[in-house]
Formats: C-alpha cells, structure tokens, sequence
C-alpha cells in the first residue's frame, strides 16, 4: 500500500484521515479453526450495520485500516489480535452527522 506512509504521517500530524476520530471502533474476529470465519464475522458486522441506525449510530467500515492489519507486520499483535484469530475486520461506530427519515423521492417506474 504505498499510501501507507503518508496516512502514517498525516497521523502523526494529528489527522485522522482513516477512522476519521470516530469514537469508537469495533473488531469482529474469529478464531482459525472456523470453517467459515471471515463469513461469519461478515454477516455479524452486517447485522451490526442493520441495526446501528435503530439506536442513532452510524457505521463504517475500516478497509484501510484492515489493510493496514494485513501488511504491516506486529500492527495486529500490538492492537490485540490474537495469532490464533486469522479472520478479522474492523468497523467504526459513532452518532451520526446525518439522519435520514425517509426514502428519496423516485420517479414512478415504467411497466410495459
């Protein structure tokens, strides 16, 4: 990720370009004996994203970091993730700026 380096220093700055100082921050992981690990963890983050607005949160979810997890090596033993938990992702959690009520208005579709 030859990005890397520049996000690095712009949080060194102390600019938060990635989790964008959201506060709160979770990481689904499963262990490396489950068959389906990265799916289950999937679909546990999805529900979590489902549900999240029910209580005025907002969600999103972390792929640089993940990548960051992936290629930089001790980053995922320093942050608390096991050896043994090869399956992982995070997802940021915050209030969000933003509430939206209703659908948007669509034009009426056009049935043959």
């Amino acid at each position: 990720m030859p990005y890397m380096p520049l996000l690095v220093k712009r949080w060194d700055a102390g600019i938060d370009t990635i989790l964008r100082s959201a506060p709160c921050l979770v990481v689904a992981m499963a262990p490396g004996g489950a068959r389906n690990g990265m799916v289950d963890l999937t679909l546990a983050l999805c529900y979590l994203v489902l549900t999240a607005p029910g209580y005025s949160l907002g969600t999103c979810w972390a792929g640089l970091l993940q990548g960051a997890h992936i290629s930089i090596p001790g980053l995922r033993e320093q942050v608390g993730i096991a050896v043994d938990d090869p399956f992982h992702y995070p997802m940021m959690i915050g209030y969000a700026k933003s509430c939206y009520c209703r659908l948007p208005q669509r034009k009426a579709p056009r049935l043959p």
